[in-house]
């Protein structure tokens, strides 16, 4: 018995007559009848009562039908068993404690890798334990980790910019204070998760709150038509302008404020190293350049 067989089965049971099964199975009617009588002679009984023009399945091929089904839902279940485990074992986990460095990496990895060798997620967890019980391959974080078997590479020191409307206050200039060089209002894109990187420079907006009255929004298309279709101030960063476009009718004055100032780094664990090297190399690469 084979399996060819078993599937030509299948199909003459739901169909209503011999040449529509044959249709649907791109063969000739006399073949397929051959091979229904060579089954139901293995089988040792016919599988369908014979009318003029028509079979209908009897209670023997009732029995194999709902074999034939088991049959058919257990070679699906291998083919997506097999293909879970050749996804999970060529898929790189890639952990980011915020969503800025995320938004950039991200995208030019699938672009490189493809969508399917990709899985990310933001965390706000210790970031040593989910590298230690292997929940990512890498993580990009604010914090560098000092572990005997972690490898923790500075991958970019993050900058904050002020967008400034052309001939606006500031505009000139390419360094701003923004504790002496004070404005009297702007607008702070914010997202729903709190990363790493928001709450390091939490201090920095509780201090600029005292000179300047920020108004937070959370809802990126109300943020972006407000930018591009208003003279208002705001803020981005080193790597958020590259996926970010405020529009041409600005100028982006680097923030001097010490306070700004941070950097993500990319971790693993050393045993890993060989087998992540590629991406590892492409992520040092991508950042390098922004």
């Amino acid at each position: 018995m084979e399996l060819y067989q078993l599937q030509q089965f299948y199909t003459i049971a739901n169909s209503r007559t011999m040449s529509e099964a044959a249709k649907k199975l791109h063969i000739s009617q006399p073949a397929l009848s051959a091979s229904l009588k060579k089954l139901e002679d293995e089988l040792g009984i016919q599988l369908f009562d014979r009318y003029k023009n028509k079979i209908k399945l009897n209670d023997a091929g009732k029995i194999v039908l709902k074999h034939c089904e088991n049959i058919f839902f257990s070679i699906d279940k291998i083919k997506e068993d097999v293909e879970s485990y050749i996804t999970q074992n060529t898929m790189i986990k890639i952990g980011f404690d915020d969503p800025g460095p995320m938004w950039y990496i991200v995208p030019n990895l699938s672009m490189a890798y493809g969508l399917d060798r990709i899985k990310n997620e933001l965390y706000d967890q210790d970031t040593l334990s989910l590298l230690l019980n292997h929940t990512y391959d890498l993580a990009v974080c604010s914090q560098n980790i000092q572990y005997s078997n972690v490898v923790s590479y500075h991958l970019v020191e993050e900058r904050m910019y002020l967008s400034v409307p052309n001939g606006y206050m500031y505009s000139d200039k390419e360094e701003i204070d923004m504790f002496k060089d004070r404005i009297e209002s702007m607008i702070h894109y914010i997202t729903d998760f709190n990363g790493m990187h928001n709450r390091l420079m939490q201090p920095f907006w509780d201090e600029l709150s005292k000179y300047t009255q920020v108004k937070d929004i959370n809802d990126y298309f109300i943020f972006n038509q407000i930018v591009h279709n208003e003279d208002v101030y705001t803020t981005t960063t080193k790597i958020v302008r590259h996926y970010r476009d405020d529009g041409d009718d600005r100028k982006l004055v680097l923030i001097n404020n010490k306070e700004t100032i941070s950097n993500y780094y990319l971790v693993y664990l050393k045993d890993h190293e060989d087998e992540l090297k590629e991406y590892i190399e492409f992520i040092k690469y991508i950042m390098k350049n922004l």
